[in-house]
């Protein structure tokens, strides 16, 4: 309660609503705040054009906002409500079979972009098939995440992430084509 006797919202109660419907959090998100995801990053690198970067980092934000991350810890919440340990050892493995990724914020927390679970936690099968088919060719967490939410004229405009559950086939032959794309470009 304020000092002036009304209620505020804490910093995670408000990170969620800012969230979206997807995936409730519960109370357990402090790890990554939404402001870590969307802080300027270093300035530009040789040949690295400032106005990528920023395009980059507004993408980033996009997708922060839109879908929010959560930690290890808090999918085995989601996973196994009470009982995170239960599932916890089976969920640690799930980044190294390739099931889900993650993404590094500000070289401190690796969280994991929520549009890859069902509502009830579990990996969407088609993510394992596009990291399968994109993560070697893009070699970074974050070009993944934001094919994902980036439309594509072979989706008739329309994102990846969009398609997920409605027509997963769709995705996985984008991102096939799209990988066997960067492959000849090199």
């Amino acid at each position: 309660m304020g000092t002036d006797g009304t209620e505020h919202a804490s910093d995670e109660q408000s990170l969620r609503t800012q969230r979206g419907p997807r995936f409730e959090l519960g109370d357990t998100f402090r790890e990554v705040r939404l402001e870590d995801a969307t802080r300027p990053g270093p300035a530009p690198e040789d040949g690295v054009s400032g106005v990528h970067i920023h395009a980059e980092q507004a993408a980033r934000s996009a997708l922060s906002a839109e879908f929010g991350y959560v930690s290890l810890l808090q999918l085995a919440n989601r996973v196994s409500p009470g009982a995170p340990e239960i599932w916890y050892p089976e969920i640690v493995k799930w980044p190294e079979e390739k099931r889900i990724f993650s993404v590094n914020l500000l070289g401190v927390a690796e969280v994991f972009p929520t549009f890859q679970f069902t509502d009830d936690g579990q990996p969407l099968p088609v993510i394992e098939a596009v990291i399968r088919a994109l993560g070697e060719p893009l070699g970074d967490t974050w070009a993944l995440a934001l094919w994902f939410t980036t439309p594509s004229a072979t989706l008739d405009g329309r994102r990846p992430v969009d398609l997920l559950e409605t027509d997963p086939a769709a995705v996985i032959a984008r991102a096939e084509a799209f990988a066997d794309d960067l492959r000849s470009d090199r």
